[in-house]
């Protein structure tokens, strides 16, 4: 949110055409209220028009702007777009499709025996089925200092257009990102083009550790300090300096570095307070079943506010699928709750890198991986019963598109596996 998925230029799909059955007639369902319009949000008032244009829909959202990009949010940070260039959808859009969009508007509470959504404004919405897909928020570390000014975190439009706001009022020459995952990464890039001297600092011992092995992790640290950004891993921020804003960091390696701009890309939690407090079942997320139903049967959560077993969070398709998933189920409609595949891109311009799935052979899967690569390219698949596993691609520009279409696509590989073990790259773009 982080927000990591398939390249977002290829998003969203066009829509299906309207299901020529009304199956909220059908089912008795006249009121219906979504909960957030990120990528879960959106795609489940679309569908729920979709298949059942007689029901009211009213999609309520603390966010000021439309569903936009979050993908692409770095960009707000050095380009001189504004946040409208992201917009997937207008309001109008919406409207036209009869969803009642409430922008700038907070759910306050769920009265489940009423059912009834209690907004900020004091209004009522009355629901015979709820959607919760209010998502999660950036986590902020407790690291002492980290209310000075000039401490950020990064997840929505709203905080990078306060860190460009920062950057140009304030007298700014260093930067920190503290977290060397995808997000981590994007931001040191997006510092690096507004003219800060940037510095990542992550954890572990290597950057996107939970996506990639050790070469590709090395490749990329090779190419952001090539551009200009340090790295430095096997630490954390102690403490943030100085006395009226941010000046320097401490590190828990002991050094001190300077730095006028921080931002804290730790993770995210998802916003449960409003399950919770409706008395739903919750863990780290809302707890939902297959067919993405909390504990409470006219009530569901989809995107990263929800948890269901063995699923990633976090990704613009597990989302949009849940989404899908629910707004079937909503209408007692089946289908197949098959999860996409949980493919990481980063987006940086200089670089492909891409990882998914699982990272070691053994017990029927396969590796294939070319020991004689150039040492700025590494590309590692891991294939069983025919199907991609798990994957490491990491290079110059073009390094990984074949891949990721063979991923995404979800064949078989078994036809040119004989020449994937020859490392013929090329044979994946004949899938």
């Amino acid at each position: 949110m982080i927000d990591l998925d398939t390249d977002p230029a290829t998003l969203p799909e066009p829509e299906p055409a309207a299901d020529a059955v009304d199956h909220a007639a059908k089912a008795g369902i006249e009121r219906i209220v979504v909960i957030g319009n990120g990528a879960a949000g959106s795609t489940v008032a679309n569908e729920l028009r979709r298949l059942g244009p007689s029901a009211s829909i009213d999609l309520v959202a603390q966010e000021t702007h439309p569903f936009y990009n979050r993908m692409a949010i770095g960009r707000l940070l050095y380009e001189t777009q504004g946040i409208e260039d992201l917009y997937f959808v207008t309001q109008d859009a919406m409207s036209k499709k009869n969803i009642n969009v409430r922008l700038n508007t907070l759910a306050r509470a769920v009265d489940r025996d009423r059912k009834m959504v209690v907004l900020g404004t004091g209004e009522t919405l009355a629901y015979d089925r709820l959607f919760l897909a209010n998502g999660a928020r950036a986590f902020a570390p407790p690291i002492p200092g980290m209310d000075k000014p000039g401490a950020f975190v990064l997840r929505e439009a709203s905080d990078a257009q306060a860190i460009r706001a920062w950057r140009q009022s304030e007298s700014c020459d260093t930067a920190m990102v503290l977290g060397g995952g995808v997000l981590g990464v994007e931001a040191a890039d997006a510092l690096r083009k507004l003219r800060l001297r940037t510095t990542v600092v992550q954890r572990s011992g290597r950057l996107m550790d939970r996506e990639l092995d050790e070469k590709g992790s090395r490749i990329l640290q090779t190419f952001l300090t090539r551009i200009g950004i340090e790295v430095v891993t096997g630490a954390s921020a102690e403490e943030l300096l100085g006395e009226d804003r941010v000046r320097e960091v401490r590190l828990t390696d002991g050094t001190t570095q300077p730095c006028d701009l921080f931002i804290a890309c730790a993770g995210v939690r998802p916003n449960t307070d409003l399950a919770r407090e409706a008395g739903l079942e919750v863990d780290r997320g809302v707890l939902v079943d297959e067919s993405m139903r909390t504990s409470d049967p006219d009530i569901f959560a989809v995107g990263d506010v929800a948890e269901r077993p063995g699923q990633i969070g976090g990704l613009w398709t597990v989302g949009t699928s849940q989404a899908e998933i629910a707004s079937a189920a909503v209408f007692e409609i089946e289908r197949e709750a098959t999860p996409p595949p949980p493919l990481v891109s980063l987006k940086m311009e200089g670089i492909d890198v891409k990882g998914f799935g699982t990272k070691e052979a053994g017990d029927g899967i396969e590796e294939i991986c070319d020991p004689n690569e150039p040492e700025n390219i590494h590309r590692r698949l891991f294939i069983e019963n025919g199907k991609i596993v798990g994957a490491v691609f990491v290079g110059p520009p073009g390094t990984v598109k074949d891949v990721a279409l063979a991923i995404q696509s979800g064949k078989s590989v078994a036809p040119i596996l004989e020449r994937l073990r020859t490392y013929d790259w090329s044979a994946l773009a004949k899938l």
